[in-house]
C-alpha cells in the first residue's frame, strides 16, 4: 500500500491524486480558458457589456461551414481539449463519465454566465463544440493512461504546459508584429 501512495495513487480508492503540476497548469488554463470565453481578450470589463443574445439552433449561424464560423467552431474544440485532458487527470477518475460530466457542466455555466452577463453571444454550438473538444482531450488522457501508466500525467502535463508555453510566445510575437495593443 505504502509503495500505491508513493506513486500519487491513494492506498484506499486505487485512484491516483493529481500531483501538484496538475492543479497548478489547471489553475492557470482554467483562468486562461475564461479570459478567453468569457473576456473575449478584453483586460477591462466595460468593454463586454451589450450582446447578449441567443442561439439555440445547432450551427444555425455557422452552418455554412465558411470563414469566422468554421474558424470559431475549429478554435472552440481546439480550446477544450487540454480542458478535457486536465480535468480527467484533476478528477483521478478512471472512467470518462465523471470527467465529462465536469466538461459538460462547464461549457453550459459559460454560456450562462456569457447569457446573464451580455459579456457575448450564448450559442447552443459553442456547447457542442466545446463538449466535443473537452471530450478529445479525455480520451487523449484516456489513451495516454493507457500507455504510459503514472507516468501518463507527468507527460501530458509537461507537453500541455510547453505548448501553451509557446503559444503565449506566438501571441504575444503577433501582437508586436500586428500593432495590436490591449489597455490595462
Amino acid at each position: 500500500m505504502e509503495d500505491r501512495a508513493r506513486d500519487g495513487e491513494s492506498a484506499t480508492s486505487g485512484r491516483s491524486r493529481p500531483s501538484w503540476y496538475t492543479w497548478l497548469a489547471f489553475g492557470v488554463y482554467c483562468a486562461m480558458l475564461v479570459w478567453v470565453v468569457m473576456l473575449k481578450f478584453h483586460t477591462s470589463f466595460t468593454d463586454l457589456g451589450g450582446r447578449r443574445s441567443l442561439n439555440l439552433v445547432p450551427f444555425g449561424a455557422s452552418g455554412d461551414l465558411s470563414g469566422l464560423g468554421s474558424r470559431e467552431i475549429a478554435l472552440n474544440v481546439l480550446a477544450f481539449i487540454p480542458f478535457g485532458l486536465l480535468v480527467y487527470f484533476i478528477t483521478g477518475r478512471r472512467n470518462i463519465w465523471w470527467p465529462s460530466v465536469v466538461v459538460v457542466l462547464t461549457s453550459l455555466a459559460f454560456e450562462a454566465i456569457q447569457y446573464a452577463t451580455g459579456w457575448g453571444a450564448s450559442d447552443v454550438t459553442d456547447v457542442i463544440t466545446n463538449v466535443a473538444g473537452g471530450l478529445i482531450g479525455i480520451g487523449i488522457a484516456t489513451g495516454a493512461t493507457r500507455m504510459l501508466a503514472q507516468r501518463a500525467e507527468r507527460a501530458a502535463v509537461i507537453s500541455l504546459a510547453a505548448t501553451l508555453l509557446m503559444l503565449a510566445i506566438a501571441i504575444a510575437v503577433w501582437l508586436k508584429v500586428s500593432g495590436i495593443h490591449f489597455r490595462l
